[in-house]
Protein backbone atom coordinates (compact mmCIF):
# COMPACT_ATOMS: atom_id res chain seq x y z
CA UNK A 1 0.00 0.00 0.00
CA UNK A 2 1.00 3.46 -0.04
CA UNK A 3 0.73 5.30 2.87
CA UNK A 4 0.60 8.85 3.57
CA UNK A 5 0.76 10.21 7.58
CA UNK A 6 1.26 13.46 8.73
CA UNK A 7 3.08 14.40 11.84
CA UNK A 8 5.33 12.02 11.64
CA UNK A 9 8.70 13.63 13.48
CA UNK A 10 7.93 12.30 16.97
CA UNK A 11 5.84 10.09 18.87
CA UNK A 12 2.48 8.02 17.59
CA UNK A 13 3.22 9.31 13.66
CA UNK A 14 6.97 8.72 13.62
CA UNK A 15 6.04 5.16 15.14
CA UNK A 16 3.13 4.44 13.04
CA UNK A 17 5.15 5.16 9.79
CA UNK A 18 7.75 2.73 10.94
CA UNK A 19 5.19 -0.03 11.51
CA UNK A 20 4.25 -0.01 8.33
CA UNK A 21 7.31 0.61 6.66
CA UNK A 22 8.51 -2.55 8.51
CA UNK A 23 4.89 -4.65 7.07
CA UNK A 24 6.07 -4.01 3.87
CA UNK A 25 3.92 -0.47 2.67
CA UNK A 26 5.42 2.36 1.04
CA UNK A 27 4.91 4.97 3.44
CA UNK A 28 5.09 9.01 2.55
CA UNK A 29 5.30 11.15 6.40
CA UNK A 30 5.26 14.84 6.94
CA UNK A 31 5.76 17.18 9.59
CA UNK A 32 6.52 21.07 9.54
CA UNK A 33 9.97 20.80 10.53
CA UNK A 34 11.27 17.26 9.72
CA UNK A 35 14.65 16.02 11.42
CA UNK A 36 18.04 16.20 9.90
CA UNK A 37 17.96 13.02 7.36
CA UNK A 38 14.36 12.27 7.47
CA UNK A 39 12.90 11.54 4.78
CA UNK A 40 9.47 13.36 5.30
CA UNK A 41 8.09 16.00 3.68
CA UNK A 42 8.10 19.46 4.89
CA UNK A 43 4.50 20.30 5.15
CA UNK A 44 2.69 22.54 7.13
CA UNK A 45 -1.41 21.22 6.95
CA UNK A 46 -2.78 24.55 7.35
CA UNK A 47 -1.66 25.06 4.00
CA UNK A 48 -4.55 24.00 1.57
CA UNK A 49 -2.29 24.46 -1.73
CA UNK A 50 0.81 22.64 0.09
CA UNK A 51 -1.38 20.11 0.99
CA UNK A 52 -2.64 19.42 -2.66
CA UNK A 53 0.84 19.36 -4.28
CA UNK A 54 1.77 17.05 -1.85
CA UNK A 55 -1.14 14.77 -2.63
CA UNK A 56 -0.77 15.57 -6.13
CA UNK A 57 3.10 14.25 -5.92
CA UNK A 58 2.71 11.26 -4.11
CA UNK A 59 0.04 10.10 -6.65
CA UNK A 60 2.45 10.78 -9.76
CA UNK A 61 5.60 9.51 -7.69
CA UNK A 62 4.07 6.07 -6.55
CA UNK A 63 0.97 5.97 -9.52
CA UNK A 64 -1.77 5.99 -6.42
CA UNK A 65 -2.32 6.58 -2.92
CA UNK A 66 -3.85 3.95 -0.90
CA UNK A 67 -4.73 5.60 2.69
CA UNK A 68 -3.83 8.69 4.53
CA UNK A 69 -3.86 9.00 7.99
CA UNK A 70 -4.23 12.39 9.64
CA UNK A 71 -1.95 12.25 12.82
CA UNK A 72 -0.86 15.85 13.17
CA UNK A 73 -2.32 18.01 16.20
CA UNK A 74 -1.84 18.89 19.50
CA UNK A 75 -4.08 19.76 22.70
CA UNK A 76 -4.54 22.62 23.96
CA UNK A 77 -5.42 22.46 28.20
CA UNK A 78 -7.67 25.11 29.83
CA UNK A 79 -10.65 26.41 30.55
CA UNK A 80 -13.14 27.79 27.86
CA UNK A 81 -12.75 31.37 29.74
CA UNK A 82 -9.46 31.12 30.01
CA UNK A 83 -8.75 30.47 26.35
CA UNK A 84 -8.21 33.82 24.46
CA UNK A 85 -10.08 33.59 21.05
CA UNK A 86 -6.49 33.40 19.10
CA UNK A 87 -5.42 30.13 20.70
CA UNK A 88 -8.71 28.38 19.87
CA UNK A 89 -8.41 29.46 16.78
CA UNK A 90 -5.12 28.03 16.46
CA UNK A 91 -6.35 24.74 18.26
CA UNK A 92 -8.95 24.55 15.45
CA UNK A 93 -6.40 25.37 12.54
CA UNK A 94 -4.44 22.38 13.10
CA UNK A 95 -6.24 20.18 14.40
CA UNK A 96 -9.59 20.74 12.63
CA UNK A 97 -8.84 22.40 9.23
CA UNK A 98 -5.37 20.68 9.29
CA UNK A 99 -7.18 17.52 8.92
CA UNK A 100 -9.75 19.14 6.35
CA UNK A 101 -7.16 20.50 4.07
CA UNK A 102 -5.76 16.88 3.81
CA UNK A 103 -8.61 15.47 3.48
CA UNK A 104 -9.85 17.32 0.62
CA UNK A 105 -6.90 17.42 -1.11
CA UNK A 106 -6.60 13.09 -1.23
CA UNK A 107 -10.49 12.53 -1.71
CA UNK A 108 -10.66 13.40 -5.41
CA UNK A 109 -7.45 11.30 -6.11
CA UNK A 110 -9.31 8.14 -4.27
CA UNK A 111 -12.35 8.75 -6.24
CA UNK A 112 -10.40 9.03 -9.49
CA UNK A 113 -8.94 5.53 -9.18
CA UNK A 114 -12.76 4.10 -7.08
CA UNK A 115 -10.28 3.07 -3.97
CA UNK A 116 -9.03 4.61 -0.69
CA UNK A 117 -8.99 4.72 2.56
CA UNK A 118 -9.13 7.84 5.36
CA UNK A 119 -8.27 7.29 8.72
CA UNK A 120 -8.17 10.20 11.35
CA UNK A 121 -6.27 9.70 14.63
CA UNK A 122 -8.95 11.36 16.54
CA UNK A 123 -9.68 11.20 20.35
CA UNK A 124 -12.02 10.11 22.70
CA UNK A 125 -11.92 14.27 23.23
CA UNK A 126 -13.90 13.40 20.12
CA UNK A 127 -16.85 11.65 21.69
CA UNK A 128 -16.49 12.87 25.43
CA UNK A 129 -16.07 16.42 26.49
CA UNK A 130 -14.18 17.08 29.81
CA UNK A 131 -13.79 20.00 31.86
CA UNK A 132 -9.84 22.03 30.58
CA UNK A 133 -10.48 20.84 27.18
CA UNK A 134 -12.94 22.90 25.24
CA UNK A 135 -10.68 24.16 22.59
CA UNK A 136 -9.50 20.71 21.81
CA UNK A 137 -12.53 18.89 22.21
CA UNK A 138 -14.68 21.37 20.47
CA UNK A 139 -11.70 20.46 17.31
CA UNK A 140 -12.05 16.75 17.91
CA UNK A 141 -16.20 17.22 18.20
CA UNK A 142 -15.97 18.93 14.37
CA UNK A 143 -13.90 16.50 12.98
CA UNK A 144 -15.91 13.56 14.35
CA UNK A 145 -18.84 15.05 12.43
CA UNK A 146 -17.08 16.32 9.67
CA UNK A 147 -15.93 12.79 8.92
CA UNK A 148 -19.21 11.65 9.37
CA UNK A 149 -20.29 13.29 6.34
CA UNK A 150 -17.40 12.34 4.27
CA UNK A 151 -17.77 8.60 5.01
CA UNK A 152 -21.31 8.60 4.05
CA UNK A 153 -20.72 11.00 0.94
CA UNK A 154 -17.50 9.08 -0.59
CA UNK A 155 -18.80 5.37 0.25
CA UNK A 156 -20.24 5.22 -3.22
CA UNK A 157 -17.52 5.47 -4.67
CA UNK A 158 -15.29 2.72 -2.93
CA UNK A 159 -13.23 5.12 -0.34
CA UNK A 160 -14.07 5.07 3.56
CA UNK A 161 -13.47 7.04 6.09
CA UNK A 162 -12.75 5.84 9.51
CA UNK A 163 -11.72 7.64 13.03
CA UNK A 164 -9.50 6.18 15.92
CA UNK A 165 -10.45 7.18 19.06
CA UNK A 166 -8.23 6.22 21.80
CA UNK A 167 -7.86 7.91 24.76
CA UNK A 168 -3.86 8.18 26.28
CA UNK A 169 -1.80 6.60 24.13
CA UNK A 170 1.79 6.13 25.59
CA UNK A 171 3.89 7.74 23.46
CA UNK A 172 6.93 8.75 25.24
CA UNK A 173 6.66 11.89 24.10
CA UNK A 174 3.31 13.29 25.33
CA UNK A 175 4.13 16.35 27.71
CA UNK A 176 5.15 17.79 23.90
CA UNK A 177 1.47 17.82 22.92
CA UNK A 178 -0.08 19.64 25.96
CA UNK A 179 -0.23 23.05 26.08
CA UNK A 180 -1.52 25.02 28.43
CA UNK A 181 -3.40 28.33 27.47
CA UNK A 182 -1.40 31.78 28.09
CA UNK A 183 -4.98 33.45 29.07
CA UNK A 184 -5.71 33.76 32.57
CA UNK A 185 -8.72 33.53 34.36
CA UNK A 186 -9.11 33.71 38.21
CA UNK A 187 -11.54 30.86 38.87
CA UNK A 188 -10.10 28.24 36.53
CA UNK A 189 -6.33 28.96 36.38
CA UNK A 190 -5.28 27.93 39.25
CA UNK A 191 -6.08 24.37 38.66
CA UNK A 192 -5.07 24.27 34.98
CA UNK A 193 -1.79 22.92 35.99
CA UNK A 194 -3.14 20.43 38.31
CA UNK A 195 -5.63 19.00 35.19
CA UNK A 196 -2.22 19.25 33.47
CA UNK A 197 0.10 17.04 35.75
CA UNK A 198 -3.12 14.92 35.35
CA UNK A 199 -2.85 14.42 32.01
CA UNK A 200 0.99 13.72 31.37
CA UNK A 201 0.06 11.24 34.36
CA UNK A 202 -2.20 9.49 32.02
CA UNK A 203 -0.11 9.57 29.13
CA UNK A 204 2.57 7.62 30.60
CA UNK A 205 -0.53 5.25 31.65
CA UNK A 206 -2.22 5.52 28.58
CA UNK A 207 -2.41 2.42 25.79
CA UNK A 208 0.87 1.66 24.06
CA UNK A 209 1.77 2.66 20.10
CA UNK A 210 1.41 -1.08 19.23
CA UNK A 211 -2.54 -0.78 20.37
CA UNK A 212 -2.87 1.64 18.27
CA UNK A 213 -1.05 0.63 15.63
CA UNK A 214 -2.70 -3.23 15.02
CA UNK A 215 -6.10 -0.69 15.29
CA UNK A 216 -5.06 1.20 12.03
CA UNK A 217 -3.87 -2.18 10.63
CA UNK A 218 -7.33 -3.49 10.98
CA UNK A 219 -8.85 -0.64 9.38
CA UNK A 220 -6.45 -0.54 6.29
CA UNK A 221 -6.93 -4.02 5.82
CA UNK A 222 -10.87 -4.09 5.61
CA UNK A 223 -12.98 -4.46 3.17
CA UNK A 224 -15.87 -2.35 4.48
CA UNK A 225 -13.80 -0.36 7.48
CA UNK A 226 -16.14 0.79 10.54
CA UNK A 227 -16.56 4.04 11.19
CA UNK A 228 -15.08 4.10 14.79
CA UNK A 229 -12.06 2.01 15.91
CA UNK A 230 -11.39 2.81 19.71
CA UNK A 231 -8.37 1.06 20.14
CA UNK A 232 -9.15 -0.12 23.76
CA UNK A 233 -12.51 -0.04 23.92
CA UNK A 234 -13.10 2.52 26.25
CA UNK A 235 -14.56 5.12 23.74
CA UNK A 236 -17.61 2.44 22.93
CA UNK A 237 -17.69 1.56 26.60
CA UNK A 238 -18.45 5.28 27.93
CA UNK A 239 -20.58 5.63 24.76
CA UNK A 240 -23.14 2.95 26.23
CA UNK A 241 -22.48 4.29 29.80
CA UNK A 242 -23.35 8.01 28.79
CA UNK A 243 -26.68 6.55 27.43
CA UNK A 244 -27.04 4.27 29.92
CA UNK A 245 -26.40 6.25 33.14
CA UNK A 246 -28.08 9.24 34.73
CA UNK A 247 -26.71 12.20 32.80
CA UNK A 248 -25.69 13.85 35.70
CA UNK A 249 -23.80 10.92 37.26
CA UNK A 250 -22.07 10.56 34.08
CA UNK A 251 -21.01 13.82 34.01
CA UNK A 252 -19.82 13.41 38.02
CA UNK A 253 -17.39 10.46 36.73
CA UNK A 254 -16.08 12.53 33.79
CA UNK A 255 -15.10 15.22 35.93
CA UNK A 256 -13.72 12.95 38.79
CA UNK A 257 -11.38 11.08 36.25
CA UNK A 258 -10.44 14.23 33.67
CA UNK A 259 -10.06 17.22 36.22
CA UNK A 260 -9.96 15.41 39.88
CA UNK A 261 -10.56 17.74 42.62
CA UNK A 262 -12.07 20.53 39.96
CA UNK A 263 -15.65 20.80 41.73
CA UNK A 264 -13.71 21.22 45.25
CA UNK A 265 -11.61 23.56 43.69
CA UNK A 266 -14.09 25.69 42.12
CA UNK A 267 -16.43 26.01 45.26
CA UNK A 268 -13.12 27.26 47.57
CA UNK A 269 -12.24 29.99 44.27
CA UNK A 270 -15.73 31.53 44.69
CA UNK A 271 -15.65 35.14 46.14
CA UNK A 272 -17.47 35.62 49.27
CA UNK A 273 -21.22 37.30 47.90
Amino acid sequence: MIVFITGTSRGLGRFLKQRLVQRGHTVVGCSRAPAQGSDDLRLDVTDASACEDALRWIKQRHGRIDAVVNNAGYHLVGAALETTPEELRAQMELNFFGSVNVLRAAVPLMIEQRAGCLVNVGSIGGVLASPFAAAYNASKFALEGYAAALRAECAPFGVHVSNLTPAFVRTGTHGRSLVATRGEHALFSPHRMKVLRHMEAGGEKGVPMEAVARALERILSARQPRFHDSVDGLAARLALLRVLMPQRMFEAIVVRNTAPGWPEAATRSLPNP
